[in-house]
């Protein structure tokens, strides 16, 4: 019985999933052409492509309506039949004893007679402004906004070497080390139509998370600071699918390739004294995305935009030098890998440590070394401007 419910229940949510697959198809509507001469548009847009022209009395058949206008199916003269939209104001509700549909005839002369503007129509008080029908056309969008960054091994080596600071001299610090996880991200995609409802889009960001922490560990008079700025930017290439199941509603999805840099600085200062430790990496790799937007026309060619995008881009391999300074003025540099480990003297604690080495660190204290990993793996809120062509 149990096995029966259950095959039951997967058939019917097979069935919802068939159903909402479907494209919606309202119930069709006969409207007869009041107007001289009706524009059948490729788009619900004044400035859209006239596809054909209905004169007056003309039987049109509505398939939908999105907004004021209808989008609707004539029977040409030749038989064909074509899809278009038609402005509310141009037709009306056929009568009963109206509906037999009357073939579009073209004007006797050559010359096509002039689009007749419909009158404006009053939009109501508080009425949502218009937006953008599913893609078809080519179009270019600009945004910008606010990113939240995983970070990964950069932020883990950060704390880590505020800890051993902390356990070296035996105070804890205040405050804590603060991760880089907020940054900004800005860059623009191109979306070129492909069928329906759905457009191939070429995108390029720029991303940066950055954050600096001073701790300090007071000990009696004495007191010591800790300095940390750990920092990671990408410039990230994407091609997507975008799916519009919705007006002004749009889905997608694809696949990132990285350009990639991380960076550290650590400072510690005890009077008069002070040393540095700086590195920076660069990498690339692949990453994957898929986010969801939406759209508010502006004008016929101009959108405003929201849009939320989710990354995954945990990447490694990084390569680059670090270098190491103090008050006397030594200095010593270190070309090779980035690459993390823990730090760990006689059973006490383990700290996290990220630096560059030229080999993988194998001196005493050192634990589960392996090759750093900086995770750009993010959610991006993004604002901006799409313009169709």
């Amino acid at each position: 019985m149990i096995n029966r419910l259950a095959r039951l229940v997967l058939i019917l949510g097979i069935c919802l999933l068939a159903l909402a697959a479907l494209p919606a198809s309202g119930a069709q509507t006969k409207l007869r052409v009041t107007a001289e001469i009706a524009n059948i548009r490729q788009k619900p847009d004044i400035g859209s492509a006239i596809v054909n022209q209905a004169p007056r009395d003309t039987i049109l058949t509505g398939v939908s309506r999105d907004g004021d206008w209808y989008f609707v199916n004539l029977v040409s003269e030749d038989g064909r039949t074509v899809s278009g939209y038609v402005h509310i104001s141009l037709v009306s509700v056929a009568e009963p004893g109206q509906l037999e549909e009357t073939p579009s005839k073209p004007a006797a002369s050559t010359v096509q007679p002039k689009p007749l503007l419909p009158p404006p129509t009053k939009r109501p008080t508080g009425a949502p402004v218009s937006v953008y029908s599913p893609e078809a056309r080519f179009g270019i969008a600009l945004l910008g906004g606010g990113v939240y960054t995983l970070g990964g091994d950069l932020n883990q080596g950060a704390q880590g070497r505020a800890d051993y600071y902390g356990d070296y001299l035996g105070v804890a610090g205040s405050p804590e080390v603060s991760p880089a996880h907020l940054g900004y991200v800005f860059g623009g995609e191109v979306l070129v139509p492909l069928v329906d409802r759905f457009s191939l889009g070429i995108g390029l960001d720029y991303l940066k998370s950055q954050k600096d922490s001073i701790v300090i560990y007071q000990k009696g008079s004495n007191r010591n600071v800790f300095q940390a700025r750990p920092e990671m930017h990408a410039l990230p290439i994407r091609v997507f699918v975008s799916y519009s199941p919705l007006q002004a509603f749009y889905i997608k999805v694809g696949v990132e390739y990285y350009f990639a840099g991380a960076s550290y600085f650590y400072r510690t200062e005890a009077g008069n004294y002070w040393r540095e430790w700086s590195g920076t990496a660069t990498s690339h790799g692949l990453g994957a995305m898929a986010g969801i937007g939406l759209e508010w026309n502006i004008t016929g060619s101009l959108a405003f935009v929201l849009d939320v995008t989710g990354h995954y881009a945990p990447l490694s391999g990084f390569q680059g030098t670090g270098t190491i300074t103090d008050e006397l003025g030594a200095n010593s540099s270190e070309t090779g890998k980035l690459y993390y480990y823990e730090l760990k003297f006689l059973g006490g604690t383990s700290f996290p440590e990220v630096f560059i080495r030229n080999k993988v660190p194998s001196e005493a204290g050192v634990f589960n070394p392996r090759e750093a990993e900086v995770d750009f793996t993010r959610v991006a809120f993004l604002a901006g401007f799409k313009v169709r062509f």
